[in-house]
Order: structure tokens, then sequence, then C-alpha cells
């Protein structure tokens, strides 16, 4: 990369040293012509400026003194530095891509700054400055979104979005608010052309969508409809736990019935037996699970609609308010079998979101947390 440095500057500057261990090498800027942006005519050379160090890749610096002219008619004066090398800046502009770059990698920002033999906090404001660049152009019709959340630190919540048609991450959202998701959402370029959002069962995520694209489908990804019924089934067993003072196994209801062993459902016709409080709930969540392996929609919604009556004949308060929510929002369920749109890349990017943080000993900062997870899904 220093060899590569020096071949492109070579037009530009005289070589006098080069030391090593750190690698350091002191140049002299060539003379050249320089017109007066005013006057138009030929400045006068005006000697030397400060002597300048700036980093140029990996613990290597270049030291120099910017050239000073001065207009012989209107006596202003101009600096020239390498070329590259902006105003004050102590950083190559090359050298800046390559330290975020570093920052893609499986890399924290402690390893990035050694590595280059500069501070974090120089990593971290570069890591701020950070834009993320989208070819919109590039997006054709029909694309489908994906929102999801993941933890930033405990209940404190990141939004993440992704175009599943062309596998792009469009951006990352915080704070997890209604209001900064539909402003996301709004100032999408290719809103126009989205047909499909699949989310979870989150009423912020479902009413932004239906605010900001109404022209839009939306889909209940099915991985949460499913994960949402264990839950419930979770809630029933503690309350029954609760009731009876028995300790009674999560397991073999967590299960489906086609992967329980012959002893696992003889455990399991005992328990719902002995606890019939449970039934309904376990009967309702395999009817789910069951949704999900239909054929076609109308199918898929002959199972729910049984699923949701048998529910209401039970009459249980509690269970009532999971079949609401089922009734609520059975549409978004039974238009995953318009295109069978997941937000399966979503959950599969949380393994890399958990892998920078782990490497990072976790973030303090949540814009160095989104700028960090912006740059490790780019294309850069």
């Amino acid at each position: 990369m220093l060899l590569t440095l020096l071949k492109y500057l070579k037009h530009y500057i005289e070589l006098i040293k080069l030391e090593t261990s750190p690698n350091i090498i002191t140049v002299r800027l060539k003379k050249r012509k320089v017109i007066c942006e005013q006057c138009h005519i030929k400045m006068h050379f005006h000697g030397f400026a400060r002597q300048r160090k700036v980093l140029i890749g990996e613990s290597s610096w270049i030291v120099y003194r910017p050239l000073r002219y001065i207009c012989p008619r209107c006596r202003r004066t101009k600096t020239i530095n390498i070329p590259s090398v902006k105003p004050k800046a102590r950083i190559t502009e090359e050298c800046k891509e390559q330290i975020i770059k570093a920052l893609k990698y499986r890399v924290s920002i402690n390893e990035v700054a050694k590595k280059y033999g500069i501070s974090h906090t120089t990593v971290t404001r570069l890591l701020r400055s950070y834009n993320t660049t989208i070819d919109w152009e590039k997006f054709g019709g029909d694309l489908r979104l994906g929102i999801d959340e993941h933890s930033f630190r405990g209940y404190d919540m990141v939004t993440s979005v992704r175009e599943l048609t062309t596998h792009t991450q469009l951006g990352f959202i915080y704070p997890d608010r209604k209001e900064t998701l539909k402003e996301f959402l709004r100032n999408l370029p290719i809103k126009d052309k989205i047909k499909e959002v699949s989310v979870d069962m989150k009423s912020s995520y479902i009413n932004s969508v239906r605010e900001e694209l109404p022209h839009a489908k939306i889909v209940l990804d099915h991985f949460h409809v499913i994960q949402d019924a264990n839950r419930e089934v979770l809630r029933a067993i503690e309350v029954e736990s609760f009731v009876s003072k028995v300790k009674l196994p999560r397991k073999i209801f967590y299960k489906g019935i086609e992967h329980l062993k012959d002893k696992e459902k003889e455990k399991l016709k005992k328990v719902l037996k002995e606890h019939p409080y449970l039934v309904p709930y376990y009967v309702i969540k395999e009817l789910i699970r069951k949704v999900y392996k239909a054929g076609n929609r109308s199918e898929a919604k002959m199972i729910l609609d049984a699923g949701i009556n048998y529910g209401r004949k039970i009459g249980d308060p509690d269970l009532n308010k999971w079949v609401d929510k089922l009734t609520k929002y059975e549409e978004y369920i039974l238009n995953y079998f318009e295109s069978r749109t997941t937000n399966a890349q979503l959950e599969g990017n949380n393994l890399l979101v958990k892998l920078l943080k782990r490497i990072s000993f976790g973030f303090r900062n949540p814009l160095n947390y989104t700028q960090r997870l912006s740059i490790a899904f780019s294309s850069i």
C-alpha cells in the first residue's frame, strides 16, 4: 500500500528520507504553476507552511511542509497540500476508507486503533462520520420489506429494516419508536415500489406500515406468530403451576406433536388430563402450527378459523385475549400465503449482530452501535 501511494504521488513529491519502525516518509513537495482564482494570473512561490505529519496507512506517516503561494496583484495566499489530504486533516482520505473497511470485519475498535497507530477516539470519530450509500436505481418493482428488532442493551431495542428481494440492508433505527420508524419509511426513495412488508406482532410496526405504506400488504412473520403462541402456552403453564402448586414440564409443550417420542406423548396426555386448563391453549397452538403447513390461503383460513371458534367456546377471559389478537391479525397471518414472505434474512443477521457485540464487549453509545452495524452490512 505504501509503495502504491508513493508511485501515485511521484508527480507531486520528492523523496528525502524513509524510516522504518514506525514507517515515516519525509518528502518535499514539487513546485508547480498555481493560478489565482480571483485575478486569473500566475501566483508566486511564497515559502513553506508549518511541517505536517499525515497518516497514510497502517502505522505509516508522511511528513512534509505544504507550499505557500501569493498573488502579486490581490495579495491573496494559497496553501498547496498533497492530493487526498484535506486542509488541517491528519489522515488521508484513502486511509480513512481503509479504517472504515477494517471495521467491517471481526475486530474491535481498539484493535483497529492499535493497528493504525491512532487513538480510540479518532477511530470512533471516523465511524460516526460514515454515511451508508445505497444505489436506489438497482431496485426494480414488487419489492418486499422486512422489519424486525433486536436488543441493543437489555430492553433497549434497535429496529432493523431490510429489502428482502435484493438482500439489501436499508438501515438500523434507534430509538425503537413508532415515530422514528414512520419517518424512515416516509423518506424511503423506493416506498412506492414496496408491495409487501413482513413484520412481527408489534402493533407499532403494523400501524406505521399502515400509515406510511398504505398500498403494501402486511405479512406477519410466521416465526413470530408461532413464538407468540408458545408464549401464550408458557403463560398458561405458569398460571396452572401457581394455582395447582405443581411444577409442570414445558419442553413437551414447545415441541410439535409429530416430534414427540412415545414416552413424551404419554407424559403429555397425562399432564393435559390432570390439568384441563392447558388443553385449549395447546390445541390452538398446534392448530396455528398446522396453518403454516397448509397448501393455500383458503385451507389455512379454515384451520385458523377452527382454532378461533374453538377458543371462543371455552369462555376463558385470558384465552379470549389471545383469540381476539388472532382475529385482529387474521388477514395479516393469511397474507403469508400470497408469496410466503418471511423475516428469515433478518433472523440470520442477528448472528452477525451478536458476534459484533461479543467482539466489542458491548456498546455504550447507540450511534456507534448502529454505525458499526451499517458498515458490517454494507457493500464496501
